[in-house]
């Protein structure tokens, strides 16, 4: 297994291990349902996981692609558009 397969298994466990990911049925703002929920906002409170997988996102930035803007939805995602901003130094707006 590469660096990068490790990195998003640990990724993944963490994850899971802090109820990040949800399995059940949720209704969601749009009124579709969905068997998975990602509840980004507890990544807010563990910084190293918010680091790693910030990092692990800004690799599918491409280098060779000029981008205007990084947004993330709100709430959960603002802090992943930030941290990948700067990691990448991609300006960030904030889409209400």
């Amino acid at each position: 297994m590469n660096d990068a397969s490790v990195q998003r298994q640990k990724i993944i466990h963490s994850l899971l291990t802090l109820g990040v990911v949800r399995k059940g049925l949720f209704t969601l703002k749009s009124g579709r349902t969905s068997s998975t929920y990602f509840n980004l906002r507890l990544c807010m409170s563990h910084p190293r996981l918010l680091d790693a997988l910030c990092k692990y996102m800004g690799r599918f930035v491409l280098p060779d692609r000029r981008y205007d803007y990084v947004s993330g939805v709100a709430y959960g995602g603002v802090p992943l558009a930030c941290v990948i901003s700067s990691f990448r130094n991609i300006p960030q707006i904030f889409v209400r």
